[in-house]
């Protein structure tokens, strides 16, 4: 695992995006807790699978942006002030499909980042798998420290790169679901 900083994601932007395209796994800062992933593809999501042990459960994507997000996805007149929410996921659906190992109904949670982290993503112009740090059901990384301990260990051998931003224990984000007549908050 190669540690990366703010300044060196962003002066060599054109290395670690290809390495995004070359199916690499990320661990990267975001506006709540530190989060795992990569490309959107097949073989990224089965391997962040395998290293959570999660099955079954969907993951969400970071969006480069919100005209990408109403590109891509449905999101009714009504709920469109909900994506200015900071600390959200919005489970939206899609208006063409995504690979179902990334959700079981179709649906698929997206966030957009209040952290400096999102102007990457923009630049990528692709979204990124996102979920939390850790093994399912067990607690979240917080630091680059956390690497050392057994619950972690996995992850540091596997993953390729770690962007630092310090401690992050905030809360995970909202999930609320913006498919149906009302929104409905699975997770506050």
């Amino acid at each position: 695992m190669k540690f990366v900083s703010k300044n060196e994601l962003f002066d060599n932007f054109d290395f670690y995006k290809q390495e995004f395209f070359n199916k690499k796994l990320f661990i990267y800062p975001t506006d709540t807790i530190y989060g795992i992933g990569g490309i959107v593809d097949p073989d990224v999501i089965l391997n962040v699978r395998l290293l959570k042990k999660r099955f079954g459960k969907p993951f969400s994507i970071i969006a480069p942006s919100k005209e990408w997000i109403f590109e891509n996805f449905f999101v009714k007149e009504e709920f469109k002030s909900y994506l200015d929410k900071k600390k959200h996921t919005f489970v939206l659906k899609p208006k063409k499909d995504f690979p179902l190992i990334l959700s079981s109904n179709g649906n698929v949670g997206v966030r957009i980042l209040d952290h400096w982290f999102q102007s990457f993503v923009e630049k990528l112009n692709v979204p990124i798998i996102t979920t939390s740090v850790n093994i399912s059901g067990f607690e979240y990384l917080e630091r680059k420290e956390d690497l050392e301990s057994e619950s972690f260990k996995s992850f540091k051998e596997k993953v390729d790169y770690f962007i630092e931003d310090g401690v992050l224990n905030n809360p995970p984000s909202s999930v609320v679901d913006l498919t149906g007549d009302k929104a409905i908050y699975l997770r506050l």
